[in-house]
């Protein structure tokens, strides 16, 4: 699942703060997200997210 689709997915305030997605080779949807408190939040709209398997990264923006 590419970044943009699950943007579309998650809130607005949420897909902001989403740095990029995408399935690892064993199928897991990882989500990288640019600051712990975002990681935190974003585990409360997974229900929203097709896949079961979530993994949630944490990398923040240079800037």
């Amino acid at each position: 699942m590419e970044t943009a689709r699950v943007r579309s997915l998650l809130p607005p305030e949420e897909a902001t703060h989403l740095v990029s997605a995408a399935t690892n080779e064993s199928g897991e949807l990882v989500l990288v997200m640019d600051t712990p408190g975002w990681a935190a939040r974003v585990r409360y709209c997974l229900g929203a997210l097709p896949s079961a398997n979530v993994k949630i990264r944490v990398l923040p923006r240079e800037g």
